[in-house]
């Protein structure tokens, strides 16, 4: 049974809406890119498998940024003072909003503006609980000791994790 159908199953024979067409197709995607491994995933994602639950995409790009602009965005509370060099953002994808014991990050993404003026973008997919401590370690790594993290919900979510 397909998508659609369980779909209409649960709205009680009721049609779909038009949009469940695009959504299956999502799901079939999805399923495939899984389906056929990590390498399929890394290929979609334009990333490098790092393990067999890990792939790891990074990407450079340049933005139209002044200096001017980097002063506006020091005036956060995480930023103020700060060498933009050292401004990492992050954010998460979880496997669940309450935090704590049985919650997974199964996708990072970080990013840094570099010396060249280039903006550095790297997302960390996960697809098994047991490659989180490899993706920790790498992460951890990329961010450096000397960063100042940046979040939307970093005190009291994506860092905590």
């Amino acid at each position: 049974m397909n998508l659609a159908s369980r779909l209409d199953r649960l709205r009680g024979g009721r049609s779909s809406p038009a949009s469940v067409p695009a959504i299956e197709q999502s799901v079939d995607h999805t399923a495939m890119l899984l389906h056929g491994g990590m390498g399929a995933l890394a290929t979609a994602l334009r990333g490098d498998v790092i393990s067999a639950g890990l792939v790891v995409s990074e990407s450079r790009h340049r933005l139209d940024i002044t200096q001017a602009d980097l002063a506006g965005l020091s005036n956060l509370p995480e930023t103020h003072d700060k060498p933009a060099k050292d401004w990492v953002y992050i954010d998460t994808e979880t496997t669940g909003l309450s935090g704590g014991v049985g919650t997974l990050a199964f996708m990072v993404g970080v990013a840094r503006f570099l010396s060249d003026g280039m903006l550095s973008v790297r997302q960390y997919t996960l697809s098994r609980f047991a490659d989180e401590a490899l993706m920790l370690r790498d992460l951890t790594a990329w961010i450096g000791e000397n960063a100042t993290l940046c979040s939307y919900n970093g005190r009291c979510f994506d860092l905590p994790l």
